[in-house]
């Protein structure tokens, strides 16, 4: 049997790993039905998505007193609308303008998904391929947290049955052992 001999396509190289890198800077204007404009990132740099998701978590912890309030369904929206809100935060221009304060975020949060804007933008402005990649790695990270939360508890009832189980020789050996005088 001989191996059959593939043929590159193309060979990666750096300069096309830089070209890559560059198009997430590449931006768009893009103009609202009443005519007002926004540039907007075209692509989104995964580790912005990163960045973006880690201050989504940031938030959501402050806001935790406030979803308390809320039914599932109003707390499910929150949450959409408010990872949606940070897409716009993180990948316009409007990154400049909108704070990281969570006491504040809010009211900015407020006033924009009430306008045109917010739809418009996540609707018509971004490529639905990259507002995909967002919520592809919210999943991810959502299942990846979930994975490890469930391991640190099975790890915890593992070691409070072991510490059950030799409680006897754990408790001789604190008896027996002696700290040293000075």
């Amino acid at each position: 049997m001989t191996k059959k001999q593939l043929k590159p396509k193309s060979t990666l190289t750096l300069a096309k790993i830089n070209k890559e890198t560059k198009s997430f800077s590449e931006t768009h204007l893009f103009e609202f039905s009443n005519g007002e404009t926004l540039n907007i990132n075209i692509r989104f740099k995964p580790s912005a998505i990163e960045d973006m998701l880690e201050e989504y978590g940031q938030h959501m912890n402050t806001f935790e007193d406030h979803m308390s309030e809320m039914t599932e369904t109003k707390k499910q929206k929150f949450q959409v609308y408010f990872l949606h809100f940070l897409v716009i935060k993180h990948f316009t221009d409007l990154k400049k303008s909108i704070t990281d304060d969570s006491s504040k975020i809010l009211d900015q949060f407020n006033a924009i998904i009430d306008t045109i804007y917010f739809q418009e933008l996540i609707d018509n402005g971004f490529l639905t391929e990259e507002i995909n990649k967002v919520w592809e790695k919210a999943s991810k990270l959502t299942a990846a947290y979930s994975f490890m939360n469930n391991l640190e508890h099975k790890f915890q009832k593992h070691v409070q049955n072991l510490e059950l189980e030799n409680k006897d020789v754990l408790e001789k050996f604190g008896k027996d052992k002696q700290v040293p005088e000075m």
